[in-house]
């Protein structure tokens, strides 16, 4: 070992100073475990802490929860999950940590991924260039912290591409060199399993790399021909290899993300294309880059000279520099042309963090630059004033520009990128090879990256470690409780939240769920029955007695006094709560039980096959409502009713309120509207919201505040369509006021509509609906095993497990074909009898894709032995 750090002290450096940079900067801002603030902002901290969470859950407790779980939403499946999530084997460090110090090993696991990047693109270095070994760390470094990984780090599931690309290149190259298809085989293996998004555009710049370099290693035409057949014949095996979980996260897929794919694209430019010079600026992002900035490719000073070096070297073959000029071309212009940008990221253009795939780009320059670097000696004179005239014009024009900049760059960043540039070029044009030059080279590397890392990520705002923390704890402890109370299969429900995907945070069933690999159909149908929902997103806020029912949400948790506690946000108004059993109150936490909750399985009326139509929510829970128990549609749960007395202040009065258009007399002046209402029983009252009246969480969306009896109503501000409101349960004879306040010019009440919800009916036929459920010996994340008895004909087993092609039927041991009901749920026509009820999920295509990759072993390990045995001759 020491004489292997001794030999090869270069590799380690450059895994070291990435990682050193990266955690003197974490550090600095505090975060943990050296201070109060996290790591956690953005999508980390909304998504990925909570995949982290499951995570453990699921390889330490739960590993049936590999394929489905009932945390995602109302269930779905997670291999897709799994495949752009949670592949990478540097996440195994997290289960070191405890949940409280999660946010310490997403940390560590951030900065291993910087290192590692340093210590892949050092290998490559090390194998396949002359570049001096003591100024290989500088090369690397300037890799591991390009402005892309910076940008970036938030996602931390996408850095592995950055570490993997590097060792797909040197694969290529080994194909070509000497005929060896190991080292790509391997990377591109593990690359497809790691992350299939991030391969994806690996796998594109891969041919192109292969085109390059056997044109630059030009062998003739039979030699090339062959190696074209080994580089297709690998990439094939390799897809064969990670076919056992390939397979299974394309059919995934086309239930999510490809539901959302772009077919029809205008050619055109997104920005001026030259304005891609602002971003080879130290300090060139914010919080505004995120959303829709410019391709974030910040590469250091020695890597741009050096790079524009490349084309004026003597040394360098015209073909060589053609082909790198055309696949610099068409990289420069899939970063600014749209259909090439939409091809990159799969036909799907990013929602927030664009140009995903321009860590290549940067790979791919500073690649160039170093090749030239090795040459630099060979470099005429005139050649030099050339190539300074062209980087002193871009700072120029970035100069005399900086307005079209001002929001990602400031004059700091212009002198100090301008005094680095200027060190780098006399360095790098005039420096003579020797200790104190490469001293030298590595000091400037160290100094300008790092100084990009601070001025970048100090523009960024993170979650308090304590706010996590401390939310965790409160959601935990109860519902640690319900489960040692209670062991059957059911969900919880809360009127309070930090993410949308807590149900994997505390590892419970639920009904929020956010993520890239989101199933199509369930935020559909979250929008039918009325709660916030969006692409990717949704959120069981807006609960009904009905809801709560028929998807088993039998505990509720609430905030009693959310103003006493900062960390527990208050999601939504419920006073439906008074209508179920409060079982404990602990620590600001109030845990609830629903009587009405109905089983995750049970028997129904066979009228629940009939197809809903979605007209409104209220109409629709009814209809579900009806389908179960079997009668007419023209039976509503919900009534509209009108409110007792209304006042209008600085708007016109309106007679008819639904659809209206209020629209301030006054602009100067405040102007609302107060309706009140005074319910005649106990039921529950609900109120409907169209999307066009914007709580929104910011005063830009917001279009009108509303509350209820003084006290504001409290609603999960994004929504797209019409949710229902729970306003109020228990208040006969109490006068409710609602009153809307108009916070911009004008609103247009859309579906403002109140109704009474009919309680005793409801309460009526859920108790029968409850005296027949599928009564449960066993179950798991992907299995539930038990015996249910259908007593009448027109009968069924109706069940909200979400219908999906990976769900079975077992009726007495033999396979009995499931039907979707609702368009979202399981179902299964029975005629009258006793049966013994098998449900399981296997997910699609794993069965062909395990077969596929056995097939694929066994084929490398033929093809091996067969070359091994042919080189023994």
């Amino acid at each position: 070992m020491i004489r292997f750090l001794k030999s090869r002290w270069y590799l380690i450096l450059s895994f070291l100073i990435p990682f050193v940079i990266m955690t003197c900067y974490f550090w600095y801002r505090n975060m943990a475990p050296f201070g109060d603030q996290s790591i956690l902002t953005v999508d980390m901290g909304q998504q990925y802490v909570d995949f982290f969470a499951y995570f453990k859950h699921a390889v330490t407790s739960n590993p049936s929860s590999f394929f489905y779980s009932f945390s995602k939403a109302l269930g779905g499946e997670m291999v897709g999950l799994w495949a752009y999530y949670l592949m990478s084997p540097v996440n195994l460090v997290l289960l070191l940590f405890p949940l409280k110090q999660l946010a310490s090993g997403i940390l560590l696991v951030t900065v291993l991924k910087y290192g590692l990047a340093g210590l892949s693109f050092a290998y490559l270095l090390y194998r396949k260039s002359n570049t001096q070994v003591h100024l290989i760390p500088a090369w690397a470094t300037m890799y591991a912290l390009n402005g892309w990984i910076i940008a970036n780090q938030l996602n931390l599931i996408w850095l592995d591409g950055m570490i993997w690309l590097p060792l797909i290149v040197l694969g290529i190259e080994r194909i070509v060199d000497t005929h060896r298809i190991r080292t790509y085989l391997i990377s591109l293996t593990a690359m497809l399993i790691i992350n299939y998004y991030m391969a994806y555009m690996i796998c594109i710049f891969a041919v192109l790399y292969f085109a390059y370099y056997a044109v630059v290693n030009w062998q003739g035409l039979k030699a090339t021909s062959q190696n074209i057949g080994r580089f297709a014949g690998t990439s094939l095996l390799a897809g064969g290899l990670s076919a056992f979980f390939l397979l299974p996260t394309y059919s995934a897929l086309l239930t999510s993300k490809a539901e959302y794919t772009v077919t029809n694209v205008k050619w055109q430019f997104e920005y001026n294309p030259i304005n891609l010079i602002g971003k080879f600026f130290n300090g060139a992002f914010n919080f505004d880059q995120m959303p829709n900035g410019t391709p974030n490719v910040f590469i250091g000073s020695v890597a741009i000279i050096t790079f524009v070096a490349f084309f004026f070297l003597r040394t360098i073959k015209p073909s060589q520099k053609i082909a790198a000029g055309l696949v610099t071309a068409f990289l420069l212009l899939s970063m600014c042309l749209k259909p090439l940008d939409l091809f990159w990221h799969a036909m799907q253009f990013p929602i927030w963090y664009p140009y995903r795939f321009s860590f290549i780009f940067c790979f791919w320059v500073i690649l160039l630059g170093n090749r030239a670097f090795n040459q630099i000696h060979e470099l005429k004179q005139w050649a030099k004033m050339i190539i300074i005239a062209i980087i002193a014009a871009g700072i120029i024009y970035i100069t005399l520009n900086l307005k079209q900049f001002n929001n990602f760059l400031t004059t700091e960043n212009i002198v100090i990128g301008t005094v680095l540039m200027i060190a780098a070029i006399v360095l790098v044009f005039f420096g003579q090879p020797s200790k104190a030059f490469s001293a030298a080279m590595i000091v400037l590397v160290i100094g300008e990256m790092g100084y990009n890392v601070f001025s970048s990520l100090n523009n960024i705002s993170y979650v308090t470690n304590p706010n996590y923390v401390n939310y965790t704890t409160n959601l935990k402890r109860p519902v640690d409780q319900i489960k040692a109370s209670d062991d059957s299969f059911y969900r919880i429900g809360k009127t309070f939240y930090r993410t949308k995907d807590d149900p994997f945070e505390a590892n419970y069933n639920g009904g929020d769920h956010f993520s890239s690999t989101f199933e199509k159909t369930m935020p559909q149908f979250m929008e039918n029955i009325g709660q916030p929902d969006g692409d990717g997103f949704t959120e069981y806020s807006n609960g009904t007695l009905l809801s709560d029912s028929f998807l088993s949400m039998k505990y509720f948790l609430n905030a009693s006094n959310p103003d006493s506690n900062q960390y527990l946000q208050a999601l939504t108004t419920k006073p439906d709560l008074n209508q179920y059993n409060l079982m404990r109150t602990q620590h600001n936490v109030q845990t609830y039980r629903n009587q009405y909750a109905l089983p995750i399985a049970f028997a129904s009326s066979n009228q629940i096959f009939n197809q809903n139509r979605a007209v409104d929510p209220t109409t629709y829970q009814s209809t579900i409502f009806n389908n179960l128990i079997g009668r007419t549609y023209q039976h509503r749960m919900f009534t509209p009713i009108n409110f007792d007395s209304s006042t209008f202040v600085n708007v016109p009065r309106q007679s008819n309120l639904t659809g209206a258009f209020l629209q301030k007399k006054n602009l100067l002046k405040p102007a609302h509207m107060m309706l009140t209402f005074t319910p005649q029983t106990n039921d529950s009252y609900y109120l409907t919201l169209g999307n066009a009246i914007n709580l929104g969480s910011s005063q830009n969306s917001q279009n009108v505040k509303i509350y209820r009896n003084g006290v504001p109503l409290n609603q999960y501000p994004t929504y797209r369509n019409t949710v229902i409101v729970n306003v109020a349960s228990k208040d006969k004879g109490k006068p409710i006021t609602i009153n809307v306040e108009l916070t911009k010019s004008s609103v247009l009440l859309q579906n403002f509509t109140l109704y009474q919800f009919h309680n005793q009916d409801f309460e009526t036929q859920v108790k029968k609906l409850q005296q027949n459920p599928l009564k449960i010996t066993h179950f798991n994340s992907r299995e539930f095993i038990g015996t249910i008895n259908i007593h009448q004909k027109h009968q069924a087993l109706a069940t909200t497990i979400p219908y999906a092609k990976g769900w079975h039927l077992l009726v007495n041991g033999k396979p009995h074909p499931i039907k979707e009901w609702s368009k979202m749920f399981v179902g299964a026509d029975l005629k009258p009898g006793h049966y013994s009820i098998k449900l399981y999920y296997w997910p699609p295509l794993l069965t062909p894709g395990i077969i596929i990759s056995l097939s694929s072993i066994i084929i490398t390990i033929v093809g091996w032995q067969w070359l091994k045995k042919r080189k023994s001759r």
